[in-house]
Parts: C-alpha cells; structure tokens; sequence
C-alpha cells in the first residue's frame, strides 16, 4: 500500500520575489534580443521552488529566523553565466 505524499505549503518571501525580479531584469539585459533565457531561468528556479512543496528537508535550513516565516531553506540554483563586463 502506497503511503499518501504529505504536502507542505511553500510560501515565498517579499524579498524573494523582488530577488527573482531583479534577477529577470538582470538576465533580460544581458541578451535584449530575447526573454527567452530569463524566462527559462526563472521557470527552471519557480519548479525548484515549488517542488519544496513534496521535500523541503532536502535543502538546508537558513539559521536566521524570519517573522512569519517558521523555518527558511536556503536553495541554490544552477550556475547561470552572466554578462560580460560592461
């Protein structure tokens, strides 16, 4: 007998969400011709995120606590390229 998957809700900070903005902005920059890369970035981060929602133990826990926010994972991302110095 398969055992039901327990769900966590997944909340995302103020500050995150103005990160992953700011990280939009960023990589949209870079390569005008296209939103193409910053779309796909932050689709592949968003997926990271919610899949919390099934494991959040298999990121590590940040030491810091936040108001609201009972326990905060720290969750890196794949490496992305920057531009080049302006």
């Amino acid at each position: 007998m398969m055992e039901d998957i327990v769900q966590y809700r997944v909340d995302v900070s103020s500050q995150a969400a103005a990160d992953l903005r700011n990280l939009f902005r960023y990589i949209f920059g870079c390569f005008a011709s296209t939103g193409e890369r910053a779309y796909a970035q932050l689709a592949r981060i968003r997926k990271q995120i919610l899949s919390l929602a099934e494991l959040p133990m298999r990121f590590r826990a940040y030491r810091k606590h936040f108001a609201g926010y009972p326990q905060v994972r720290i969750m890196p991302v794949d490496h992305f390229r920057g531009c080049s110095a302006r």
